[in-house]
């Protein structure tokens, strides 16, 4: 979807205040806010990082960092590279696996140089190798992943760096089994909040991270999680608010 066209969607369901939270980019910013300003809404920076908290993968949101900031502009493009290096061993993996697909094709599909394994899937799936996207995740993505070298970048590092440049750090979807230890690491080391309200957390979820949230003194965020390409995901926008964000200043620094 074209950054303008979510920007009326946002408006169109009610909402006054909200962020685009894309994975490692901010590249719609560009086109959203001059619409956003024009139409009166409020539109917080932020993205969602991809970072690797011991060995697991560990998304982030991040909000209120400006994204022509030389510096956060510089790690924007790593997380990109990344991403990139990592779309082409998947995609060598699938070939050793009887998968005839080449980056071309996973390029043209995203329409861009962020490729991200969803991409992939739908490539999987236009080319007959799975009936769906979860299917094509089950039975090529998730196997062909599992040799992948390529990392991101440490959760607490970044976390840090967050800081550093006058931003806050969201952990995103903990889920309902999220360890309290590592929770509390990431509190440790300077993580804001997390993202209590969400489609996947129904609400004896909502409920335990945000009273967590409240008991440890950070914020407890929300989000749609709308990807655009699940029927009726329209309907999630405006229905996962933050449940008890301070002014937004304190978010949108």
């Amino acid at each position: 979807m074209a950054p303008a066209d979510l920007v009326r969607l946002v408006a169109s369901r009610g909402v006054h205040t909200f962020s685009i939270t894309d994975h490692d980019t901010m590249d719609a910013y560009a086109d959203a806010s001059p619409l956003a300003a024009q139409l009166g809404l409020r539109l917080i920076p932020g993205v969602e990082l991809s970072t690797r908290f011991g060995r697991h993968d560990l998304h982030l949101l991040v909000y209120g960092l400006d994204a022509d900031e030389p510096g956060w502009a510089s790690r924007l493009q790593q997380q990109k590279s990344i991403r990139y290096r990592r779309a082409k061993d998947i995609l060598t993996a699938l070939r050793a696996m009887g998968v005839a697909m080449t980056i071309d094709d996973v390029v043209a599909e995203a329409g861009h140089l962020n490729l991200g394994r969803h991409h992939i899937a739908r490539v999987l799936v236009q080319a007959g190798y799975a009936s769906g996207i979860q299917a094509a995740f089950d039975r090529w993505i998730l196997p062909a992943s599992a040799s992948i070298t390529v990392r991101f970048p440490d959760s607490l590092d970044l976390i840090a760096e967050v800081r550093r440049r006058g931003g806050v750090s969201i952990l995103a979807h903990p889920g309902a089994t999220f360890p309290y230890p590592d929770i509390k690491v990431l509190v440790d080391g300077g993580l804001a909040g997390i993202e209590s309200a969400h489609p996947r957390h129904d609400e004896r979820v909502k409920r335990k991270w945000t009273d967590y949230a409240q008991r440890v003194g950070i914020l407890s965020t929300g989000g749609s999680d709308y990807h655009g390409h699940r029927s009726g995901e329209e309907a999630n926008i405006g229905r996962y608010q933050g449940l008890h964000i301070p002014e937004v200043e304190v978010v949108c620094l």
